[in-house]
């Protein structure tokens, strides 16, 4: 019998796919640092990704989880930034 390797995904679906595909790359790119086989300048890039890619779910979520539709969050967003490029600071 082979040894059964272990997973950041667990054996059913998981509850969050996305935080769980997340936690995978960030394995594999860990192996691959262990292994040498990543230079350093690449793997701050790529862990720098990794970290922007997890504030980007992590904003997703807040999004998705808030009592407002993702439409309001838009208008919202687009009436505060076009206010605050028209408002003078004084």
């Amino acid at each position: 019998m082979g040894r059964r390797l272990s997973s950041a995904l667990s054996p059913s679906a998981p509850a969050n796919l996305p935080l769980s595909i997340l936690r995978l790359m960030h394995a594999y790119l860990d192996g691959l640092v262990s292994t040498g086989v990543m230079k350093d300048g690449m793997r701050e890039r790529c862990f720098g990704m990794l970290e922007g890619l997890s504030d980007d779910l992590g904003k997703a979520e807040s999004i998705r989880d808030s009592e407002y539709s993702l439409e309001q969050h838009i208008f919202l967003h687009s009436v505060a930034s076009v206010s605050f490029r028209f408002v003078s600071f004084r």
